[in-house]
């Protein structure tokens, strides 16, 4: 576990919090729907056709590979825009081996802009806020996972990287997910009860600037979920734990 108690005999203030509004996924531009008609018509895509778009635009976008052809959605979530779409008809016998060559390299194209976008805004904290709240908010994997760093920490077992390949997101997934855990709706409360710059709970030989959710993590006594945030000497803002505080007992 990444968090340490700073010692400290005067009370922390909190800094101001930045409430996101976490948004439907059903809402697209026009020009989203234009590139959206051109993946239908088997057409190539170019920078200039994703340029612009929103994060939730270009993940659509990259699902249509699959919804093209049958793949099934969860609702509330990506199956609420596709449930809209005319041409969608979601089949048990989808396999992604039934998308071509093109798919895969308009999917390419497609990741690029998300990668160039959550880049830019990760280097602000108000956009990568923004950012986080909705990705979490719709369970969205792909965006999450490049707001994590690769030595995401959580709580887990003695091993974190499960299946040793240097990446501890997909074990923090799979460990939000079980029932017990509930980690999803954890990590939307704590966010949704406010963010602090950190000064009870950090590693003191930590230099990076760092925040964490919710506010009351910072009032000694807090043992609840506690998410923490850092900006590192690339200049953008990362999530980098999720943990239950361990007690001093």
């Amino acid at each position: 576990v990444w968090l340490y108690k700073k010692k400290s005999s005067v009370a922390p203030v909190p800094a101001p919090a930045t409430s996101a509004p976490v948004t439907s996924a059903t809402s697209v531009s026009s020009r989203s729907l234009q590139a959206e008609d051109k993946i239908l018509r088997n057409q190539s895509l170019t920078d200039a056709d994703v340029s612009g778009l929103s994060l939730n635009e270009l993940r659509i976008l990259r699902n249509v590979h699959f919804a093209r052809y049958g793949r099934k959605y969860e609702r509330p979530g990506l199956g609420d825009y596709f449930s809209t779409r005319p041409w969608y008809q979601p089949r048990d016998d989808f396999n992604e081996n039934m998308l071509n060559d093109l798919d895969k390299a308009n999917i390419k194209v497609v990741q690029a802009a998300e990668d160039r976008t959550i880049a830019a805004q990760s280097r602000n904290w108000d956009t990568f806020w923004t950012m986080l709240r909705e990705a979490a908010d719709r369970k969205d994997r792909a965006t999450m996972t490049k707001l994590m760093p690769s030595d995401f920490s959580f709580n887990c077992c003695d091993s974190y990287d499960e299946n040793k390949n240097g990446d501890t997101r997909d074990e923090a997934f799979r460990f939000w997910a079980k029932p017990e855990i509930n980690g999803w709706a954890a990590l939307n409360r704590a966010l949704a009860n406010g963010v602090v710059d950190s000064t009870l709970w950090r590693n003191p030989e930590n230099k990076h600037q760092q925040k964490v959710a919710p506010a009351a993590a910072n009032r000694s006594g807090y043992s609840d979920w506690i998410a923490e945030f850092e900006l590192r000497d690339d200049g953008r803002w990362y999530f980098v734990s999720f943990v239950v505080p361990e007690s001093d007992g």
